[in-house]
């Protein structure tokens, strides 16, 4: 994949899209590697993810709408 296409993909979803575009268009380095990833290590990532975004405060409903379970409930 290009950087052009993949700063392309980044949109504007959040607002680290933006610098990590730029970063991309400025040179920096990225990897996408081949393949898939077992959907049972997305799940713990998203897990994780949802749990210290609550911790914070935050509410992330795309990670619950994904039916991401808490660790340890």
């Amino acid at each position: 994949m290009e950087r052009e296409q993949l700063a392309g993909l980044l949109g504007d979803q959040t607002e680290a899209c933006g610098p990590a575009s730029d970063a991309l268009l400025g040179g920096g380095d990225f990897v996408v590697w081949d393949g898939s990833v077992p959907a049972g290590l997305l799940a713990r990532t998203y897990a994780v993810r949802l749990e210290r975004t609550r911790a914070k405060g935050i509410e992330k409903p795309l990670l619950a709408c994904a039916g991401v379970k808490q660790r340890g409930r």
